[in-house]
């Protein structure tokens, strides 16, 4: 899962929820510990896309930018397509690349 990556420092989560709180595990999430690039968090402050999947234990991974602990701009007004650094997405892109590199290497040929 890709959330708020728009702007700010890119982490990966080690699990989520707010009231109760589900580990991610899986291999994905071993690789990013493995991987220069990102910073591990547990996320406290929401959810994501990827709790239905936790909560059974499933494997999942969710990357995030955070500034201060939460994502720039989040339903704030100045969550706007101004806001957004590019270059930043494409760091996240080339990181979730190398990531997925890590578990599905290309075959040649």
């Amino acid at each position: 899962n890709v959330d708020n990556v728009g702007a700010g420092t890119l982490h990966y989560a080690t699990g989520e929820g707010m009231l109760a709180y589900y580990p991610h595990r899986g291999p994905l999430l071993a690789a990013a510990r493995e991987l220069e690039g990102a910073v591990p968090v547990a996320y406290r402050l929401a959810y994501f896309d990827t709790l239905p999947f936790a909560r059974p234990r499933r494997a999942v991974l969710t990357l995030i930018r955070l500034a201060g602990g939460v994502p720039p701009n989040w339903h704030w007004p100045s969550d706007t397509p101004a806001g957004v650094r590019w270059f930043q997405v494409e760091e996240t892109y080339a990181y979730a690349s190398r990531l997925l590199g890590r578990l599905l290497p290309l075959k040649e040929g």
